[in-house]
């Protein structure tokens, strides 16, 4: 089911750039160029590291999502949707 936000925003790309911080002391950041399209009923990202592509997405579907990263998560994990939190969506695993 497609929250309205989604449905609002749907065909939409947007590119810039993100962060990974994988030390422990917070005083680096790895950077790197990524992309989001949306679409009805999911949302899928583009991203890299160590200048190696990466790519995820959450598929909605009722009460939730299901998300995939070619490096943070290779198995789908189901995440339940939480009512009322900030954000245009926001999914614990």
């Amino acid at each position: 089911m497609a929250a309205q936000w989604i449905t609002k925003l749907a065909g939409t790309e947007w590119t810039g750039s993100g962060e990974l911080w994988l030390d422990p002391k917070g005083n680096n950041v790895d950077r790197c160029d990524c992309a989001l399209r949306i679409e009805t009923e999911a949302l899928h990202y583009t991203w890299s590291y160590e200048g190696q592509p990466k790519e995820g997405s959450f598929t909605f579907e009722e009460g939730g999502a299901t998300w995939i990263d070619s490096w943070h998560q290779l198995e789908p994990a189901k995440c339940l949707d939480v009512p009322d939190a900030w954000g245009l969506f926001t999914v614990p695993v």
